[in-house]
């Protein structure tokens, strides 16, 4: 589950910019983490009344949180740093790390008391501010920090924080009932680069909530419109819009104009609705509130979409963003899905699925969460919970392709083959109905059946699969290797793995079967090259190896070849090809090859 908000180029670096104090505690927490064990043994313990558990004060506590946060464990964390807080012993990291452990685990209230701390001792910090202006945004009662519009020069030094701000002034004027002056400050920030986006984005909101659904249609098309209306969800709200200007056809378009806008159930259902001729719900704009929720959430998928490190610690930024954007606005799907996707990346599959549970059960993303549950699940290990998930959600929702797809690729990787094909089988059947068939169900489909021993239906996808995409290196290299190792049709093979070669030049397996191909028909001097080449980019690989191996011993290069089959041994090759080559080893490929030769001939015989 990907969200497809285009990067915003100005916004880049926004991380490094004003995140400097989380990135220092986090690199200092990592070179901590391997002492932190014999620390935290060496202080004394003192136990938790309240939990039962025992937490180490002092300097072991400090490095036992610090390398808890170091690896993203956000309940430790909070744990070792609350309880040091609560003792009076507490810095700006550690209270930094607490604020963002709190607000990761979905708990803003918990993050208070140390926002509060920070704030009073004069501290800059973003994750306070933040976490002190959202409470108050979500209380009335409650007072916001000391508020000031934030000038250019502190927009261009704090970009991040400035425009947090700004959009969130422009909402706060919406909630005071000032909505020209609002728009006023929304226009303030339409100027070229990042602002823009976001400009007309929550003007656009603004207005439909004002009821100007035209001016709002206009904000979020002009120009082509704005990175977040080809998102699914801005896609969604412009649709929405143009339904209810009475314009149908027009907003149906819109969603057809996503690729595999049927994958996305949100937009599948909107589009079944407007072909039914029915408007479309304005619900994802209520109050004011949801446009300052809305806030967080925009600035959380841009901060993704701008991290090209995809490294955990630099997700807890975004993570920040969007859980204060739950906090705002309780039951925002699209921030519980992000945000659980976020937790997924880090390694924090377990709340990764809290966060899946959450999504009401009539919400019309459920399956869209359902499936990220199932893969939070796989990736902790809980394989059979997993394929049950899948299981239930394809039986709830029969009709939707992607379940079926990801229950056969989850069975695929654990080489259940035939439950996998019969995934692809229900998957294959929706798709041919709806019109939507790609090349790559063929392929996988292909895979699972020419795994199970069904060659000739596999034979029959993967050439499908090439009608739809001809020149597709994956297939035509799968198919073409597969022709090879079964002897048939080898000039047509040759063929395909010297396409998809050209196609894929820094592909080690492709190019394999290019040099096993040439050795299969006798050009073991051209098999060279490839083969050479094929080792130095999958270096530790043991079929590519083993396959070397074969081609020098066929070109005279026994010695070299030798070396090569006991690398190929260190790699942990499969049994059946461990087996072949130490008995190469031992005697040699040329005897090797005989004895297979005249073991086919006593089988053809017997047969």
């Amino acid at each position: 589950m990907k969200h497809s908000v285009r990067a915003v180029a100005t916004m880049a670096a926004v991380v490094s910019v004003v995140w400097t104090a989380c990135a220092a505690e986090t690199e200092s927490a990592a070179e901590a983490g391997d002492a932190a064990e014999s620390e935290v043994a060496a202080e004394s313990e003192v136990a938790d009344e309240a939990e039962g558990v025992p937490v180490t004060l002092g300097a072991g506590a400090y490095l036992a949180g610090e390398a808890a946060f170091s690896r993203n464990d956000f309940a430790e964390t909070a744990r070792y740093f609350g309880r040091l807080f609560e003792d009076g012993i507490a810095d700006e990291g550690l209270l930094e790390a607490l604020i963002l452990s709190h607000v990761g685990l979905g708990r803003v209230e918990e993050a208070i008391p140390a926002a509060r701390e920070l704030a009073a001792g004069g501290s800059d910090s973003l994750a306070a501010d933040l976490v002190l202006r959202a409470r108050a945004l979500a209380d009335p009662d409650v007072e916001a920090p000391e508020y000031a519009v934030p000038d250019d020069e502190s927009l261009e030094e704090r970009p991040l924080f400035a425009l947090t701000q700004r959009l969130l002034q422009a909402w706060i004027t919406v909630d005071e009932g000032r909505m020209a002056a609002a728009l006023e400050q929304f226009e303030g920030l339409d100027e070229p680069g990042a602002q823009r986006e976001f400009s007309r984005y929550h003007k656009s909101l603004a207005l439909t909530l004002a009821g100007d659904l035209e001016g709002a249609a206009a904000s979020l098309s002009e120009d082509g419109g704005s990175a977040f209306t080809r998102s699914p969800r801005g896609i969604f709200v412009l649709a929405s819009i143009m339904s209810r200007l009475d314009l149908n056809d027009e907003a149906l378009g819109v969603i057809q104009g996503l690729p595999r806008w049927r994958d996305d159930v949100r937009l599948r259902g909107a589009a079944e609705r407007l072909m039914a001729g029915e408007a479309l719900p304005l619900d994802f704009i209520r109050s004011a509130r949801d446009g300052q929720a809305e806030v967080f959430y925009t600035l959380a998928i841009t901060l993704i979409e701008n991290d090209s490190t995809g490294r955990g610690s630099d997700r807890r930024l975004p993570l920040f963003y969007s859980r204060l954007a739950e906090h705002l606005r309780p039951g925002h799907v699209d921030a519980i899905l992000l945000s659980a996707e976020i937790l997924e990346e880090m390694g924090q599959h377990g709340l990764a699925i809290e966060a899946y549970d959450s999504v009401p059960p009539e919400d019309p993303m459920l399956p869209l969460a359902g499936l990220g549950r199932a893969a939070s699940l796989y990736s902790a290990g809980r394989v059979d919970e997993a394929v049950e998930a899948l299981n239930r959600l394809g039986e709830t929702h029969p009709s939707l392709s992607g379940i079926h797809m990801e229950l056969g690729d989850l069975l695929r990787r654990e080489e259940r083959f035939v439950e996998a094909t019969r995934a692809y089988d229900k998957a294959v059947e929706i798709m041919k109905a709806e019109g939507s068939e790609t090349w790559y169900i063929y392929y996988v489909r292909g895979i699972t059946q020419e795994r199970s021993g069904e060659w000739d239906r596999a034979e029959a996808d993967f050439r499908r699969a090439l009608e739809l995409n001809p020149d597709q290196p994956n297939v035509l290299n799968y198919l073409g290797y597969s022709l090879v190792e079964l002897g048939r049709d080898l000039d047509e093979a040759l063929d395909m793995i010297q396409r998809a070669a050209a196609a894929a030049r820094n592909n080690g397996y492709i190019i394999d079967s290019l040099g096993w191909v040439l050795y299969r028909l006798g050009r073991h001097e051209e098999a060279v090259e490839p083969m050479e080449r094929a080792v130095e980019l999958r270096p530790v690989d043991p079929v590519i190896n083993d396959h070397l191996g074969d081609v020098l011993w066929m070109v005279g290069r026994k010695r070299e070849a030798e070396f090569q089959w006991r690398r190929a041994l260190s790699f942990e090759p499969e049994a059946v090809d461990e087996a072949r080559i130490r008995r190469k080893l031992e005697v040699g490929l040329d005897v090797v090859l005989e004895d297979e030769m005249s073991s086919e001939r006593e089988a053809a015989d017997e047969g």
